[in-house]
Order: C-alpha cells, then sequence, then structure tokens
C-alpha cells in the first residue's frame, strides 16, 4: 500500500511538473471525480432514480454555492454543504492558484524579453556591457537617415533592438535610467538572449538588421585571455548563419581589446566590418590629451551627438577641379577639415592636407558641423593681416605616468613615437603595483615596433599610487605632464574610480609647491565622477564613454573610422591648443583664413571658463577679442612645423 502512494504521489509531482495545461487535466480530474463520489452519496439516499442525474447535482453544487438553499432533508443538505465546500477549495483555491501561477509566468516570460521579433532594417546591438548605455543613446540621437544604413529612405524612423544576456526587470530599470529622456519603447525593443546562441541572434533578425554594433565584454566577465574570443566566435557565427541562409551579411562594428587580435576578427566576419580595437583607441586618446592638455574637452564635443559639433562625410562633386584652401573659403556652416579619398569601403582620410591639393570627383569632404544639412557654400572670406601664434604647446619631455592597465605601453608608445619623428628626447616615470620586470618587458615590446633603439628613458617605480610614500619617492622637478590611468580594468569601476581619485589627491598635494606645476590628466571609468572636478586645475577624460561614441558613430557613418584613426595617429595631423594672447582684435573667420594661407586649419576658440570655454565652429561673423588665458582650437597638418622655431613646434 506505501509502495502504491509514492507511485500515486511521484505521478502526480510529475504532471504538476509539466506546466499549466496538466495541471488544469489534474484538476480536471479530481473535481470529476468529487462529484462522482457526492453523486453516488446522494444516490444512496434514493433522491435520483438515475446515477447521472446525482452526478450532476453534486457537480453543480461543485461550481456554484448558490444552489445550496434548494435541497430539503438533513442528509440532502449534508452532503450538499461538503460538496459545496470541496467545490469553494477546488475553484476557488485551486483553480485560481493555477491560473495565477500561469499569468506569473506568462508576465515573467514576457518581461524576459524571449518572444521573437518581427523587424527589418532596424540597428542591433548585441550585448549589455558598461558603455552601451552610451552606444544606445549615441545611436538614438543620431539624425543620420541615409539609405544605406536604414534601407528605408528618409522617411523610415531608427530603429535600436538590444540583445541583452541578463534582460529582466532589474535591468530595464538599468536602462531606463541610463537613457533617461530617451527611453521611447517605440524606438527601443530589448531582448533577452546570448550572443553566442543562434537561436537568440535569430530572435533579434540579426540577418534583417541595416547594422549590428558588438561591443566587448566586460573585463570583469571575462578573463584576460579569454576576452576577446567570445567577440571572434561572435563573428564567425553570424557569418556561419548567414551562408547557410543563403543571406547577405549586414554592416557590423565590433570592439576588440587586443590590437593584435584585430586581423583575426576582420577574417571571422565575412561581410562588411569595422573593427576597432579599444586599447589602442584609449591608448591613443590618452596619449593625444597628454601632448595638448585640454583637447579631452575637445574631444567629447567631437564624438558626442547632441553636444555641439560632430565630424561628417559630405560628397561635393561640384567642387571637383576647385583647389582645398578655395572649397576651405567657400564653406559655410562648417569647418572643412580633410578628405576621404579611394573607393568606397576602403577610404583613407586626409586631414589638413595641402592647401594646393585639387578635390577629385571620387573624394569626399570632411567636415566639422553641428548638423550636415547645414553646411554650404558662401563667400570667400578675406584674411586678416593679423600675426600666426607660435605659441603651440611643447611636447612633454618627461611624463609621469601612474597606475598601470593594457593602454599603458600603448600611451608610452605613442608618446616615443611622437618623440622620434620630432627628434627630441622623452622621460617616462611610471608608478604602479605590478612586478617592474613584467612592466619594462612589456613596454619594451610595444617600443620595439616604434624603433630598433629604445628611445625612451624609463623610470619605474613600484608600489601602489594611492599610497603616500609611492608619490612621495617620485621627484617631481622637471615633470610636464602627469597622467592618472583607471588601474586594472577588471576591478569594479567604482572601485577604480575611486582609487584614481585617491591617486589625484596625492599627486596635487606632491605639486603644491612647485613654481610651475604640471598639467594633470586623470582616466576615470563612470561619468558621473567627472562632476567631482568641475571647476578643478585637472583634466578629466571618461575613456569608456569616448569609446561607445566612437562605436556609435562608426556604425552609422564607417568612413568615420579611417578619419579618427588619422586625427588620433601619432605623426599625423594632430590637434593643438596655441597661446592666443597674441591674436588680440578680430573675427573667426579672418583668422581661420590667415591660419589656412599657413597651412592650419582653425576649428575654434577655447575661452577661459568665465568667458565661456570651448567654441568650436563658432562661425565666421564671431567676433574675437582673445585674451591671456585664451587659447585657440588648431588642426596642425604634421607633427613638425616648417616654419616654426625649435622651441615652438607643434606636436
Amino acid at each position: 500500500m506505501g509502495l502504491l502512494f509514492h507511485r500515486l504521489r511521484f505521478w502526480v509531482e510529475r504532471l504538476l511538473l509539466r506546466g499549466t495545461p496538466y495541471r488544469l487535466i489534474l484538476f480536471t480530474l479530481v473535481t470529476a471525480f468529487v462529484a462522482l463520489v457526492g453523486g453516488l452519496a446522494v444516490h444512496a439516499t434514493g433522491a435520483f432514480d438515475t446515477l447521472g442525474g446525482a452526478t450532476w447535482w453534486a457537480f453543480l453544487r461543485l461550481t456554484d454555492s448558490g444552489y445550496l438553499g434548494d435541497d430539503q432533508g438533513t442528509t440532502r443538505r449534508g452532503i450538499s454543504v461538503v460538496v459545496t465546500v470541496m467545490g469553494s477549495v477546488l475553484f476557488m483555491g485551486t483553480l485560481m492558484a493555477i491560473m495565477t501561477q500561469w499569468l506569473g509566468e506568462t508576465v515573467e516570460r514576457l518581461e524576459r524579453g524571449e518572444t521573437p521579433l518581427q523587424r527589418e532594417g532596424h540597428l542591433l546591438v548585441v550585448g549589455w556591457t558598461n558603455r552601451t548605455g552610451a552606444i544606445v543613446s549615441e545611436l538614438l540621437l543620431s539624425e543620420e537617415r541615409t539609405r544605406r544604413i536604414l534601407h528605408g529612405g528618409p522617411g523610415r524612423r531608427l530603429h535600436v533592438v538590444l540583445l541583452a544576456e541578463d534582460f529582466g526587470p532589474t535591468l530595464q530599470a538599468q536602462i531606463k535610467r541610463e537613457l533617461g529622456p530617451l527611453w521611447d519603447e517605440r524606438r527601443l525593443t530589448v531582448r533577452r538572449g546570448d550572443r553566442l546562441v543562434a537561436a537568440d541572434l535569430e530572435r533579434v533578425c540579426h540577418l534583417k538588421a541595416a547594422g549590428i554594433l558588438l561591443p566587448g565584454e566586460d573585463r570583469d566577465e571575462a578573463g584576460e585571455a579569454d576576452r576577446d574570443t567570445t567577440t571572434i566566435k561572435a563573428l564567425l557565427a553570424i557569418s556561419r548563419r548567414a551562408q547557410a541562409s543563403n543571406l547577405p551579411l549586414p554592416p557590423l562594428v565590433a570592439e576588440i581589446f587586443d590590437p593584435r587580435r584585430a586581423d583575426l576578427a576582420r577574417d571571422a566576419y565575412a561581410g562588411p566590418a569595422v573593427v576597432l580595437a579599444s586599447d589602442r583607441l584609449m591608448g591613443r586618446v590618452l596619449a593625444q590629451a597628454v601632448r595638448n592638455p585640454g583637447l579631452s574637452e575637445v574631444l567629447a564635443e567631437l564624438l558626442t551627438h547632441g553636444r555641439g559639433n560632430e565630424l561628417y562625410q559630405r560628397p561635393h562633386h561640384h567642387m571637383a577641379g576647385q583647389r582645398f584652401d578655395e572649397a576651405c573659403a567657400r564653406h559655410t556652416g562648417g569647418v572643412l577639415i580633410g578628405l576621404l579619398v579611394g573607393l568606397e569601403g576602403s577610404r583613407t582620410a586626409v586631414l589638413a592636407p595641402e592647401q594646393d591639393r585639387v578635390i577629385t570627383a571620387s573624394d569626399s569632404l570632411v567636415v566639422l558641423a553641428p548638423q550636415n544639412d547645414l553646411v554650404g557654400d558662401g563667400d570667400v572670406v578675406i584674411p586678416g593681416d593679423y600675426t600666426r601664434p607660435d605659441r603651440f604647446p611643447r611636447h612633454p619631455e618627461t611624463v609621469a605616468i601612474l597606475g598601470w592597465n593594457d593602454s599603458v605601453p600603448i600611451v608610452i608608445s605613442e608618446l616615443a613615437e611622437a618623440a622620434v619623428s620630432l627628434g627630441m628626447p622623452l622621460r617616462v616615470i611610471q608608478a604602479a603595483p605590478q612586478s617592474s620586470a613584467a612592466r619594462r618587458a612589456t613596454i619594451d615590446a610595444a617600443l620595439a615596433v616604434v624603433s630598433a633603439d629604445n628611445p625612451v628613458e624609463l623610470v619605474l617605480h613600484s608600489g601602489e599610487p594611492t599610497l603616500p610614500a609611492t608619490i612621495e619617492a617620485i621627484d617631481w622637478r622637471g615633470v610636464d605632464r602627469v597622467l592618472i590611468v583607471a588601474g586594472v580594468r577588471t576591478d569594479p569601476g567604482e572601485e577604480t574610480d575611486a582609487r584614481s581619485i585617491v591617486a589625484e589627491l596625492l599627486v596635487r598635494r606632491a605639486l603644491r609647491d612647485l613654481a610651475r606645476p604640471p598639467n594633470v590628466l586623470i582616466e576615470l571609468t563612470h561619468n558621473a565622477n567627472a562632476s567631482l572636478y568641475h571647476g578643478s586645475a585637472t583634466e578629466v577624460i571618461v575613456t569608456p564613454l569616448l569609446v561607445s561614441h566612437v562605436l556609435g558613430q562608426v556604425l552609422l557613418r564607417p568612413a568615420l573610422d579611417a578619419v579618427f584613426a588619422m586625427l588620433l595617429s601619432a605623426t599625423g595631423p594632430t590637434v593643438a591648443l596655441p597661446d592666443a594672447s597674441d591674436v588680440g582684435e578680430t573675427t573667426f573667420g579672418a583668422l581661420a583664413a590667415e591660419l589656412r594661407a599657413r597651412g592650419d586649419i582653425l576649428l575654434g576658440v577655447f575661452l577661459s571658463a568665465e568667458r565661456g570655454g570651448l567654441h568650436l565652429n563658432p562661425g565666421n561673423d564671431m567676433a574675437l577679442n582673445l585674451g591671456a588665458r585664451d587659447r585657440l582650437v588648431v588642426l596642425s597638418p604634421s607633427a613638425e612645423r616648417a616654419d616654426a622655431e625649435p622651441g615652438d613646434r607643434v606636436m
């Protein structure tokens, strides 16, 4: 008997675990059994001629307690009460519990975002990372409406689809918080899934997307050796799925951390792809910001949609045959900074080209403007009679770098490459808790690409930059720039920023007795922490945020990949911020025309904080009265100027 009971119990358990339909079947069987038992009991009293009629009487009282007052006789009423109470338990308890549980499971399944999409022409972002919020914001803010991107013409509205592995109510709340007023369910759809699972990718119609963006995984979720492998595997899986379905692959932008794996990632994807090595990108951004104090704010505006001016690619067939300086003089609404030359898909950027370069019909213009449709042609601006500013920032000869991450060797190699091109010495003081031997080997390997002979005098200190003893051990005399990097990026972001902030406070205390303290640049990983330095002399750069903006812009305008690569290279054209105290009174257009005649391109002015700060592309009619604390924002054509004095060379 006990064995039979356990078998029955096991059978009921398995039936209940099969889901709501089987629970309803079990509920129906139990209800029928109670009705039959009640029918047998009342039939035994002789009140009904047939068992069927008695069973129907019992079923009515199981399902509706209103029949209770119709019964006569003590025995019949007693049976009716028992059956009615059983019905209340079954219908008001069991049935409601089953339906409530089913409804909860349905809502939970819908909240997980597992319903397949039926959409095409959307922009797909695969994976939620600490950069995805900024990427989605960049896409939603963009005004790009090209046929090539959206597969539907200017009238089609941009729609972003996000595939997140751990999507649920908690992540949805986080996404809403990060996007703020940009959150719009009509323009953004979030689905749950893994980038490595084919069924999850099909759920978001990945092969019907207008473009795919594949950010790298957060570094605290993958080991250092494996952080790029999942991205490369995802690229290969998407390619194989497209080949099996005989469908074309959409354009794709992928983030790879290790630049040595960038070519491998390109080979894994058979369609049009741009692979951005974020370690190299962040290293170049930091190196340029070290060489040019104030550049971080310029880059933030260039790379952030809606903040001011952006870079655009603009075809200008009617300008074919014109010289570059003539095209610059006639451009209104934007600043013409260079050309994209070559065939579509393999274009190269030529920034700040020779003024007598002739524009061909296949060239596209690279324009700095608030909106692409605001750029037009106008009257030629006559240059004024003003002295060209020669107080360009010197290339730093001694740089102190505190902390360690994968971008540090790239920063040092970029600084070394610029120093070699200028024929200048470079001394780097590097302090971090990691082994000095391991750091030296990594840095030497990066420098070997720059020059066969090590061009850098490297001074290594072992110690945590958050400890006073480490900072006090450094000789700060003669240091031109200080860079505080964000530490090993496998650490939690807030903890990394906390260490950087403490290190900055210690550095400021160590520099307070110097007559001319060096510029200090701090790298942060969370944009919210940048507010701690508003009004401070310390320059802040949030590299993950800049990488997010680059990924979003390159997805919409792939040709900008070549522009950013050239703009951030060590020996190519560089954005400098020279002193403007000798300029005096003029207009932006007249000053731009004069600098253009000397080979430079004026992008804007960087006024003192009380006078408004940075103004890129302010318009030719803007009156300027520049003082001692004001600077120009100039795109210089090379790292070295033939007409500059040795002490006044641009980086």
